[in-house]
């Protein structure tokens, strides 16, 4: 069913998951940060992209036992969620900053035309 309050059912989550095959840019991955959500989820390359290839709490795709092995682990501890949250936050999240694309588009256009 369909859920118009999406910022209200990600605040009573436990972890953000992503099982697709296939992404351009994530962007549901860094709502789950932004709320302060640990993110379990596919080993693909967009993913991996924003994650991290050495990001703990990816599975891979098609693999039933690796992905219940880590969604066991991070649902059975509140405290490596919060920690794993934190982590996301600290390290992720600010090179989504818009301010921080800003200035990365910049450089690329200046680079680009030598100035």
């Amino acid at each position: 069913s369909a859920v118009d309050d999406i910022g209200n059912l990600l605040e009573q989550s436990h972890i953000g998951l992503l099982s697709s095959l296939s992404e351009g840019c994530p962007n549901s991955i860094l709502e789950y940060i932004s709320f302060g959500l640990p993110v379990l989820a596919t080993r693909i390359e967009a993913i991996t992209d924003v994650l991290g290839d050495d990001y703990e709490f990816l599975f891979e795709p098609g693999n039933e036992f690796d992905f219940a092995e880590k969604a066991l682990k991070l649902l059975s501890s509140s405290e490596l969620r919060k920690q794993t949250a934190g982590h996301l936050q600290r390290n992720v999240l600010p090179h989504y900053a818009l301010n921080n694309m800003i200035q990365q588009f910049n450089m690329l256009i200046r680079e680009d035309l030598r100035i």
